[in-house]
């Protein structure tokens, strides 16, 4: 019984202290600014060029300010790359479009809904690639795509590299 009547004044002075505390802290606070953990997006979209490595098809896309994500499209005034018939002609375009995405090192770059039809030819694939920093300083990029052509032929499969550049 000693013990408690020793405990409860000692218990009783620690929350008045701790409330104390507690009431000075608010009072004084200081508040540590936290840097923003990406850059805020810039004012308008950016244009870039991408060259298919093989036969130097360039195709361009913009890709609209974001933060921790967004989309590319292909602009449309590219102009695209395609498959080639048998004969050298244009036969089937490309689309181009897909997300970006906040990553660590470098930027990723994934194509959405990559392939395209035409003149009895039907390509599906799948494609990506990184920038070579952070949007929106980055200035170049780089990638591969996968393809499966389908056409009158017979079915063929093509592996791509392509090269990037920030032109505007």
């Amino acid at each position: 019984m000693k013990f408690l009547r020793f405990l409860f004044p000692l218990v009783t002075i620690g929350l008045v202290v701790l409330a104390i505390f507690a009431v000075l802290s608010r009072s004084h606070s200081h508040t540590i600014p936290v840097p923003p953990t990406t850059q805020p997006p810039p004012q308008a979209a950016q244009i870039w060029e991408l060259t298919e490595q093989q036969t130097l098809q360039k195709v361009k896309i913009m890709i609209k300010p974001f933060t921790y994500s967004g989309d590319f499209i292909e602009t449309s005034d590219s102009p695209g790359w395609w498959v080639y018939g048998t004969q050298g002609e244009k036969v089937c375009q490309l689309h181009v479009n897909g997300n970006i995405v906040f990553d660590n090192p470098n930027d990723r770059l994934d194509f959405v809904n990559f392939g395209g039809a035409g003149a009895g030819f039907t390509v599906s694939g799948s494609g990506e690639g990184s920038l070579v920093g952070k949007y929106p300083n980055a200035t170049s990029a780089s990638g591969t795509a996968k393809m499966q052509i389908i056409s009158p032929l017979g079915t063929d499969y093509q592996n791509i590299t392509w090269i990037g550049r920030r032109i505007k």
